[in-house]
């Protein structure tokens, strides 16, 4: 499609402490747009993600108070797709950060197989800085990950009318969808930055699968539903045994300072 966009999509609650890097990071990387989908926000998320709309940028912000958001993926995935219009269409969470080579996405995704309609990004976990960032940007100066990838996968794809995403790690399908896995870029996952929001991330996620029945997720999970049902008793554990405490203590990791140093360069010197 002629002056289609490369965009990013994230849904957000309670994300005022990443929401401005989530943004300033994918405009660095120049994806065309931010698109943001702000999801009963208490804090000053939506009001952070407004402000680089009102400035010009090109962030779009939309507020859904609907629960259970991750029944309305499609319905978001096409709202953004359709009103770009978009090109690649980066579904991802606030905490996710993708960092492609010599920090240009659009080099990278004008460089990927006209047949190739789908990517599928391999996920690493980022461990929290030991002490709570004092300023904004500055949770990505972590250097510790998890020693291997993550089992599974989430998908990025072109924009099609067509197509369906389903929650968990946002699989995509549409009729003939062309997939390809991707080793040059992966996501990093800075799932914790500070105790306080991890408690509040949790309380967030925990709240959001309640009143999911089975039948939801048979219809929208990318997982077996019996496998999202486990998964969400764990997440239920992980809060009420505070399990999340583990990831800012010292567990087993290897040190990845790529991205950290290239935010010092391009993100934190402002």
């Amino acid at each position: 499609m002629k002056d289609a966009k490369d965009i990013v999509l994230a849904c957000c609650r309670d994300e005022e402490d990443i929401i401005a890097t989530f943004i300033e990071f994918y405009l660095a990387a120049g994806f065309d747009a931010v698109y943001l989908v702000d999801n009963n926000s208490r804090d000053a998320t939506p009001e952070i993600a407004g402000s680089y709309a009102a400035r010009g940028l090109p962030v779009v912000v939309k507020k859904d108070s609907r629960p259970n958001y991750e029944s309305f993926l499609t319905d978001l995935y096409h709202w953004a797709g359709a009103d770009a219009p978009a090109r690649w269409l980066f579904f991802l969470d606030c905490d996710e950060m993708i960092l492609f080579p010599r920090g240009d996405a659009k080099a990278w995704l004008n460089g990927v197989p006209p047949d190739v309609d789908c990517l599928r990004l391999r996920q690493r976990e980022m461990y929290p800085l030991a002490t709570p960032p004092a300023a904004k940007h500055e949770f990505l100066l972590t250097p510790r990950t998890q020693p291997s990838f993550d089992d599974t996968f989430k998908e990025m794809s072109r924009y099609d009318p067509r197509a369906k995403v389903f929650a968990g790690k946002h699989r995509i399908e549409y009729p003939g969808i062309r997939r390809a896995e991707v080793s040059d870029i992966f996501i990093r996952h800075y799932k914790f930055r500070s105790e306080a929001q991890a408690v509040r991330k949790l309380a967030n996620t925990n709240d959001a699968h309640n009143g999911v029945t089975l039948e939801e997720l048979t219809r929208i999970s990318s997982f077996d539903p019996k496998i999202a049902v486990e998964w969400y008793a764990y997440l239920r554990e992980v809060e009420a045994r505070e399990l999340w405490r583990e990831s800012f203590q010292s567990p087993p990791s290897v040190e990845d300072t790529e991205l950290a140093r290239w935010a010092a360069e391009h993100l934190l010197h402002e």
